[in-house]
């Protein structure tokens, strides 16, 4: 775990970096080493995500031609917001976690991301599996990126398998999915159900910890 000890000290490194991704997406640059060094600083309250995975999911967001959906919130939701502040897109991100959910949003407010619509979204049973509550929720349509980074296995019945039946019908055609922790047998397991219900094409990238990269083909 690397971040400094002194809160204070830390968030102002953070809004530092912050300031310096968003001056390279303005500026048509790729952020990289500024999202490497932002990982380093950022707290580890839950399981750190590659530095791979962040810079894809940034690039992937940065060519969306419509709504982008993240389930679970956290470093990724920083990132989709300064991409949205670029290009326009809308961002919706659900969060189950109350505590987890007002400190990104504190984040967000304190670096002036106005772009990104995150909502506290307790995890409610379907049946045979679990997702977040989206019953009052108005989901936006043509999504052509979704994030999911959680549901927190552990806390599910299913995994993350409630996205694809609650979000299916507002997906756009060649809509892409990245989905972290791809090394895991429950991720793929995932995926193999998925696929049961609509044609996928799967692309894994990196090695120490795996990630996918899912395209809906129908």
């Amino acid at each position: 775990m690397i971040f400094d000890r002194n809160p204070r000290a830390r968030d102002y490194k953070v809004s530092q970096l912050v300031a310096a991704i968003r001056a390279s997406l303005e500026s048509n640059w790729q952020p990289y080493d500024h999202i490497a060094q932002l990982q380093k600083q950022w707290p580890a309250v839950r399981p750190r995500i590659s530095r791979d995975y962040l810079s894809h999911t940034t690039r992937t967001a940065l060519g969306a031609r419509g709504p982008v959906v993240e389930c679970g919130s956290g470093l990724t939701t920083i990132l989709l917001g300064l991409v949205a502040e670029r290009t326009g897109i809308p961002v919706m991100t659900f969060e189950h976690d109350p505590i987890h959910h007002q400190r990104i949003k504190a984040t967000l407010e304190i670096n002036h991301i106005r772009s990104v619509e995150i909502l506290h979204a307790p995890l409610v049973p379907y049946g045979d599996y679990d997702w977040y509550d989206v019953s009052q929720v108005s989901l936006p349509n043509h999504i052509r990126l979704i994030v999911c980074n959680g549901p927190p296995q552990q806390l599910t019945s299913g995994g993350r398998y409630g996205m694809w039946p609650l979000l299916e019908s507002h997906m756009e055609p060649q809509c892409k999915i990245l989905l972290d922790d791809y090394h895991q047998t429950s991720e793929r397991l995932v995926t193999e159900k998925w696929s049961r219900r609509g044609q996928l094409q799967v692309e894994s990238f990196g090695r120490m910890s795996p990630f996918a990269e899912i395209t809906c083909l129908n």
